[in-house]
C-alpha cells in the first residue's frame, strides 16, 4: 500500500511518499549489489594475486586458492550482513535473507537446495553457481546477479559480478534461458545439464567494461541460489 510520513522539524514539516509492496528487493541485497558492483569498478578488471584483499580477509593466512565464493562472502559482509555457515542454518522464512560463509561452491549450493532455495529464475543479490558441461560438474564457479531483465517467453539478461575470473573482478552480461533450467539436475533422475546461456546482441553490447562474450563455451548457468524471497 501507500502512505505519507510526515517530518515535523522547527523549520517546517516536510511529507514524504512511502509505497511498500510484496517483493520488494530489501535493504541488505540492495547494499549487497552496491558492493559487489563497487569492487568491479574499483578493481577496473586488474589482475589481482591469488592471495588478495578478499582471500587475505577470510583464509587470514596466505593461501592461494580460487577465490570466487570468497568474493560473494566477502561483499555480503562488507555490505552489512553477517554470512552464516551452511551446517547451522536448517530453516528460513520466506522474510528471512540468507547467504552462506563457505569458501567451496559445492557448499554454498548444499545450503540453498537444503532451503529449497535453489531456483531456475533469476533476481538482483542471488548468487548465481555455473555448471561446466564438458565435465558434468555442476558447481565449477559461483557469482553475484547485479541486474535482471525479463526478456519474456522465459530468457532474461543476466548481469554478474564475478571474481577470481582470469585472476580478476568481472562483470558479465548474457542471455540466460529458463526453459533449459538445470537445478534440478542431480535431484530429478535422468536430468542431465543443458546449455542455456548465449550472447546478447552485438548491438546491446554497449558497456565497455562488461564482458558480453561467455566464460567458455561449455559452461551453462546450474541454477540460482535465492538470497531472498
Amino acid at each position: 500500500g501507500a502512505a505519507t510520513v510526515t517530518h515535523r522539524a522547527p523549520g517546517g514539516d516536510t511529507a514524504f511518499a512511502v509505497t511498500v509492496q510484496n517483493g520488494a528487493m530489501p535493504e541488505r541485497i540492495k547494499a549487497l549489489i552496491y558492493v559487489a558492483r563497487h569492487e568491479f569498478y574499483a578493481v577496473h578488471r586488474a589482475r589481482l594475486p591469488k592471495y588478495n584483499q578478499y582471500a587475505k580477509w577470510y583464509y587470514g593466512k596466505k593461501k592461494e586458492v580460487g577465490w570466487c565464493s570468497v568474493f560473494t562472502i566477502w561483499c555480503a559482509n562488507a555490505s552489512g550482513y553477517n554470512p552464516v555457515k551452511e551446517k547451522t542454518v536448517e530453516s528460513a522464512s520466506a522474510a528471512d535473507v540468507v547467504l552462506f560463509r563457505e569458501g567451496q561452491v559445492g557448499n554454498q549450493y548444499d545450503g540453498f537446495y537444503k532451503l529449497d532455495r535453489f531456483v531456475a529464475v533469476p533476481r538482483p543479490g542471488y548468487v548465481v553457481i555455473y555448471a561446466d558441461m564438458s565435465k558434468g560438474y555442476r558447481t565449477t564457479h559461483i557469482a553475484i546477479v547485479v541486474e535482471v531483465a525479463d526478456r519474456g517467453d522465459g530468457l532474461y539478461q543476466v548481469t554478474t559480478v564475478e571474481g577470481n575470473m582470469s585472476n580478476t573482478v568481472k562483470s558479465y552480461s548474457y542471455l540466460y534461458d529458463s526453459n533449459a533450467a538445470n537445478n534440478t539436475v542431480g535431484v530429478e533422475k535422468g536430468r542431465k545439464l543443458q546449455k542455456n546461456m548465449q550472447q546478447l546482441p552485438a548491438d546491446e553490447q554497449t558497456d565497455p567494461l562488461i564482458q558480453y562474450t561467455l566464460h567458455t563455451d561449455h559452461w551453462s548457468v546450474f541454477g540460482f541460489g535465492a538470497s531472498w524471497q
